[in-house]
């Protein structure tokens, strides 16, 4: 279509579902307002388009039926779509008990201990065992966490992890291991005592004179 070819060439699209206009620059990857001033203000800013070219684009949306949502307002996509190559893909994480998202380590971390922490407690296990890690996308760039939708990409929604997260996955195990390791020794120590506490009361009771 003739629209689409204009938003095209200044690096535009709109998701005919949730109606919402998503600058597709590398450095972007979200969805504008739906105020068309707003939109002007955003290509003359952030890309140096010329009036007369913003003028083009608003005057497209403005004849538009059905009219544009605000990225509050617009529908989110299910979880498990798959990635959209014009949103910014986030290496973030998701709750395990409800419905909170986000892609910082440090706020999934608070939210466990401000929401769950009984809940853990009462489980026995650490904080990272509450929340995984996923990939997910967003109308916006810092959403609320329910505005996040887990997606699929590269053929899985579960990221996988490296660096510090695979050094803390990996330590926590080793603590528990050892830790069980520590425990299996403690029977064992008390089951020999406790054989040999035996054996000696046989023992006496043998020596002794009838």
């Amino acid at each position: 279509m003739a629209d689409d070819a204009v938003l095209s060439r200044f690096k535009l699209s709109i998701d005919p579902h949730a109606r919402v206009l998503i600058c597709c620059h590398d450095t972007r990857r979200f969805a504008l307002s739906s105020n068309l001033a707003q939109v002007s203000e955003h290509l003359r800013d952030k890309h140096k388009i010329t009036g007369a070219e913003r003028r083009q684009v608003t005057d497209l949306l403005r004849a538009r039926i059905p009219k544009l949502l605000s990225s509050s307002d617009a529908p989110v996509r299910e979880d498990g779509s798959l990635s959209d190559p014009n949103l910014h893909l986030v290496h973030g994480y998701t709750c395990k008990f409800c419905i909170e998202r986000t892609g910082s380590s440090q706020r999934i971390s608070r939210h466990i201990t401000s929401k769950h922490e009984e809940e853990r407690l009462r489980l026995g296990v650490r904080r990272k065992a509450m929340y995984e890690p996923a990939f997910l996308q967003a109308w916006t760039k810092s959403p609320p966490g329910s505005r996040y939708w887990i997606v699929e990409h590269a053929g899985s929604t579960v990221r996988p992890f490296g660096g510090k997260e695979a050094h803390d996955y990996l330590k926590d195990i080793f603590e528990r291991e050892r830790g069980r390791q520590k425990l299996l020794k403690e029977i064992n120590l008390a089951d020999g005592l406790a054989s040999t506490g035996t054996h000696k009361a046989r023992v006496s009771q043998i020596s002794s004179p009838g």
